[in-house]
């Protein structure tokens, strides 16, 4: 996938988290909806359609767990800190695409 495209994807995703938050503090609920689930679903598709599983994992952790938390972080088998950015996400993901 372009490094453009799966940029892309980020910011829909986040603005449509956004819109889900937004809700929510309104008391409107849509977690357990189809189109939270149908949302969900196309991204998998998105990215399945790209990445093999272990790319499919780095960007799912990194969109849906790691975010914007600076305590969240993931190590290399030296014990050194990798995936710390968009960028780096990028660069190591490249390596299992379809």
């Amino acid at each position: 996938m372009k490094k453009e495209d799966l940029k892309l994807a980020e910011k829909i995703l986040k603005e449509f988290n956004k819109y889900i938050d937004d809700l929510q503090e309104m008391g409107i609920d849509l977690i357990e909806t189809p189109i939270f689930h149908c949302f969900g679903t196309l991204f998998d598709l998105l990215i399945k359609s790209h990445y093999r599983r272990e790319g499919q994992d780095w960007i799912n952790w990194y969109f849906f767990e790691k975010g914007d938390r600076e305590d969240m972080k993931a190590y290399d088998e030296n014990d050194n800190e990798i995936c710390r950015n968009f960028d780096e996400l990028y660069d190591l993901v490249e390596d299992y695409e379809r």
